[in-house]
């Protein structure tokens, strides 16, 4: 094998965190650690990637191990999809869940929206909506729905290209009018029917690209949360969201239509609930893509981030890191029958 992994006795590949060099953070949460890393490979295969890190103790409710086997299997059914980031291999030591996926260099949209005054142009917005809904529709087609869509969570490569990412909250075996009734997400892009306790399905993804597309053409979330400073029920983030109708400031008729079709508070009304997306592509926003062309990446890209090229790798730039790989309590037992099959190589990658 290359790369220097180990096989097993039924040949796979056994990756380790010996096979890794890790370069810089590129963040922290409650889900765990994500670090740019370089598998230590022939220069002529030498590939970045995204290394994310999960301790096994905060993984052992059962609700957390079935969302991180929910996300490894999502990621495993919509690698290789363009728009989509890929999952290149997991793996797993006595105290941590490795996932490691693509590097997508060019920052995401919520960044990349920050640096430009009063949003992005139409055109702009619509190839980056068009992109997220076909990776929106792969994935409702294979039952997966995604409920935390945000510009957050939308890479943009330095190919110009979207990849939809973290898909730590999606829900397996969704299919069509299929319902479920958990309430996650990121307040700001949730659905109404979320906020209201109700069962919900493929709409409220729908919903939140609705969202997206408002925020990419004003600069701004069509409902804002300011809890803190609501004089009374009628301007918490809750009501506006199951209540207020949106503000169109300056846009065209184009977007105020699909903007306003896929934001109908009742989602059986909404853009997208009939005729999946399909209806969303046919919609006079989307005039003049090529669909098919778009998803052969034959289009484009409106604009490419500036992307630095990573040349040097500090010593100290990763300590934090490989710190918080360390376990810490020693006294922590973890039942690692838990994780038995995690690992996991995509073959299909020639990366590896």
């Amino acid at each position: 094998h290359q790369c220097g992994a180990e096989p097993t006795e039924k040949g796979e590949v056994k990756l380790s965190l010996d096979n890794f060099q890790f370069i810089k953070m590129l963040g922290k949460g409650s889900y765990g650690t994500m670090v740019l890393a370089k598998r230590k490979l022939p220069a002529e295969h030498e590939q970045l990637c995204a290394v994310k890190a999960l301790k096994k103790k905060r993984v052992t409710r059962f609700a957390s191990i079935c969302a991180t086997i929910a996300e490894k299997e999502a990621l495993i059914l919509a690698s290789g999809h363009p728009f989509i980031t890929s999952l290149y291999s997991c793996f797993q030591n006595k105290d941590h869940l490795f996932f490691v996926m693509e590097y997508v260099s060019g920052g995401d949209l919520q960044g990349l929206l920050h640096e430009v005054d009063g949003g992005f142009s139409e055109k702009r917005t619509q190839f980056y909506a068009a992109e997220i809904t076909l990776a929106v529709q792969f994935l409702h087609r294979h039952g997966i729905l995604h409920r935390d869509l945000k510009l957050e969570n939308v890479l943009v490569g330095s190919d110009g290209h979207c990849r939809v990412a973290d898909l730590g909250l999606t829900k397996l075996g969704v299919f069509g009018r299929d319902k479920t009734s958990s309430c996650v997400g990121t307040p700001i892009y949730m659905a109404p029917e979320i906020m209201q306790d109700l069962p919900y399905g493929h709409a409220v993804d729908w919903w939140a690209l609705g969202i997206m597309i408002y925020e990419m053409l004003v600069g701004r979330p069509p409902f804002d949360d300011d809890a803190e400073h609501a004089a009374d029920a009628s301007q918490t983030l809750e009501y506006k969201i199951v209540n207020s109708e949106v503000d169109f400031p300056g846009l065209s008729l184009a977007a105020v239509s699909v903007v306003r079709k896929l934001l109908k508070k009742d989602p059986a009304k909404r853009l997208g609930t009939h005729g999946s997306a399909d209806k969303i592509r046919q919609h006079r926003f989307f005039k003049g893509i090529d669909w098919q062309a778009l998803l052969e990446k034959r289009v484009d890209p409106p604009e490419k981030p500036e992307v630095a090229e990573v040349t040097s790798v500090p010593e100290d730039d990763c300590k934090e890191f490989t710190d918080l790989l360390k376990p810490d309590d020693t006294r922590c037992v973890i039942n690692q029958a838990f994780f038995e099959g995690f690992s996991y190589v995509n073959y299909r990658a020639e990366h590896l």
